[in-house]
């Protein structure tokens, strides 16, 4: 009676054991999809700050000449814009590509 206690008893600790590995697989796989998100945002925030610093550069109130050249201007803008919606197109990519979902897209 007492060898089927003790065989119960160790039975229920290597079931917790078990239990806890599965867990620390589960959080370890959290931990890795969130990683993972939190460094595509990254890259992508540097592409923005890119874009940022330039038109910065662009638009300092220093006379340089180049604040009258129109072309430039308008040649500054659409690289910006190019830049931002394609950064935001890469994450997206690389986020679908790796099964991820974004929060405010709708997977079918």
């Amino acid at each position: 009676d007492i060898y089927g206690i003790l065989s119960q008893i160790s039975l229920m600790g290597s079931n917790i054991q078990h239990t806890a590995r599965v867990v620390d697989l589960l959080w370890t796989s959290k931990r890795n999809y969130l990683l993972l998100i939190d460094m595509s945002l990254r890259v992508m925030l540097l592409m923005l700050y890119c874009t940022n610093y330039w038109t910065g550069l662009f638009g300092q109130n220093i006379r340089s000449g180049v604040e009258d050249n129109e072309a430039l201007f308008w040649g500054t803008t659409m690289f910006s814009a190019v830049w931002t919606f394609g950064a935001y197109a890469v994450v997206c990519k690389m986020f679908l590509a790796r099964g991820l979902s974004l929060s405010w897209h709708k997977r079918v």
